[in-house]
């Protein structure tokens, strides 16, 4: 992992819908917002609510609410991290350098 390089989180979330995710991991999805079956496990009718433009998803087996990065942690078992890079891939979207005012200055000399 490179601590030097940064995804935009908010540019992520823009692009990749909870749809993409689903596909990127095998599940069917026609890209609209509607109730489907759960991508987090075997179900016979319909539970898992995409809404707001694809945006968010709910799923009404668990109670549990995602975004497209929590939804690609959920499916790949990764952390957070990983699940950005992971949907920075499906966004098109390249790291960029940590702008310098996000980065954390070296810890003063002792005397």
């Amino acid at each position: 992992m490179d601590n030097q390089k940064h995804f935009d989180i908010a540019e992520i979330k823009e692009r990749v819908k909870i749809w993409d995710v689903m596909r990127e991991f095998g599940h069917e999805s026609s890209g609209t917002c509607k109730a489907v079956r759960s991508p987090l496990r075997e179900e016979t009718h319909p539970s898992f609510s995409i809404f707001a433009n694809g945006d968010a998803a709910k799923d009404h087996g668990s109670g549990e609410s995602y975004d497209c990065i929590s939804l690609f942690m959920e499916l790949s078992g990764c952390t957070k991290h990983e699940a950005i890079v992971g949907c920075g891939r499906i966004a098109g979207i390249a790291p960029s350098e940590i702008p310098p005012e996000f980065s954390v200055p070296p810890p003063p000399r002792s005397i």
